[in-house]
């Protein structure tokens, strides 16, 4: 008798584990593969601004024929007993449930290390490039989109679902400039919450103001970004200004010990 037995059907692959917290554009159900026995998540967007089963599709082969790093892939498309449709995408939670980024740093405290801010920051800002190279926008991102795995890697979730369920994937593919500085400016702002447990639209102060003994190189990277009326212009030209890429003779960010100690893990170039 396989473990899934007895588990509420989402289809035939499919069992139903249990319902988990809705995400930024779906909700979200553990269902367990009945034969492979491997977590996954289904995730059915939500109403009313819903795809047609058509348009569902057509989001899952964009998606599909972007291999971007860090971004959560649509593994498969399947049909529920009520006709609406669920994009299969792998479980980067534990038993406990999923841990975003700034969960793991409320977590902590408040904060995470400049280093694992900075190398969470080079993942996402990656992954941006390359979907936008692809032509595939987010909009602003939200706080439940960006998770970390068991491996301590960053995994971005719904990216651009709620857009393209608003707008339709034909004039979501569209994005002003403005739009995808809003966007890459959303995970600035992220970023800034993560280091410094203060919300950069109301505190006024740097990073270096809370941060002990902070490099100036990522206090300056930071302050750019959120510059009123500046900014970065994409996510390619902000990944380029990373401290890292200033520090002379220094060597990248490495590996931290154990899963969720550290965001960095797997390739990121």
């Amino acid at each position: 008798m396989s473990g899934a037995d007895g588990l509420p059907i989402l289809d035939r692959h499919y069992r139903i584990v249990r319902p988990l917290e809705p995400g930024a554009a779906a909700e979200r159900t553990l269902v367990k593969h009945a034969e492979k026995q491997t977590a996954h998540v289904a995730h059915s967007l939500f109403e009313p601004n819903d795809l047609s089963a058509d348009e569902r599709v057509a989001v899952a082969a964009a998606f599909g024929n972007v291999p971007a790093p860090h971004v959560a892939p649509i593994e498969e498309v399947v049909r529920l007993e009520n006709g609406r449709i669920a994009f299969i995408t792998p479980y980067f939670g534990h038993s406990a449930g999923q841990v975003t980024l700034e969960s793991l740093a409320a977590s902590r405290g408040g904060r995470l290390s400049p280093e694992e801010v900075e190398a969470a920051a080079d993942h996402i800002l990656h992954a941006l490039d390359e979907m936008h190279g692809a032509r595939l926008y987010n909009g602003p991102m939200v706080s439940n989109q960006v998770l970390v795995d068991r491996q301590g890697r960053v995994q971005i979730e719904h990216f651009g679902w709620a857009r393209i369920a608003a707008k339709g994937l034909r004039e979501a593919r569209i994005a002003r400039e403005e739009e995808i500085r809003a966007e890459v400016r959303s995970v600035m702002e992220m970023l800034f919450r993560c280091l410094t447990g203060l919300d950069s639209r109301t505190m006024g102060v740097s990073p270096a103001q809370v941060v002990s003994s902070l490099d100036p190189l990522l206090d300056e990277w930071m302050a750019a970004s959120l510059k009123d009326g500046g900014g970065f212009d994409s996510a390619a030209a902000a990944r380029s200004a990373l401290p890292e890429n200033a520090r002379v003779g220094v060597p990248k960010l490495g590996l931290f010990a154990g899963a969720l100690r550290s965001i960095r893990g797997g390739p990121t170039k």
